[in-house]
């Protein structure tokens, strides 16, 4: 019994972030260029779910973007807009 419970924790439990991260960043570029045209759509969820995204993936190349974002008129995306820059912001470049 105690090699089936050992299996079935193996299972269950979640892989490290490390063998995570090839498939993570392997479509990187791609969904940053999506996330940052999702900031100039016309759904405010669109928007909001693309500063948030980008936030995620805390990219500088997105900054700019972000800063443009910074200004629209739902501030449901306003606030998704400053959390994100505040990532960047945080985020120490080396």
């Amino acid at each position: 019994y105690l090699f089936f419970f050992f299996f079935f924790f193996l299972m269950i439990r979640r892989p490290p972030r490390s063998t995570l991260f090839p498939y993570t960043t392997l479509f990187r570029s791609d969904s940053l260029l999506l996330f940052i045209e999702g900031l100039k759509d016309v759904d405010p969820l669109v928007r909001y779910e693309s500063a948030v995204a980008l936030g995620r993936l805390v990219d500088q190349s997105s900054k700019e973007a972000l800063e443009q974002a910074k200004t629209d008129e739902h501030k449901w995306v306003r606030y998704a807009v400053e959390q994100a820059l505040k990532k960047l912001n945080s985020v120490v470049i080396k």
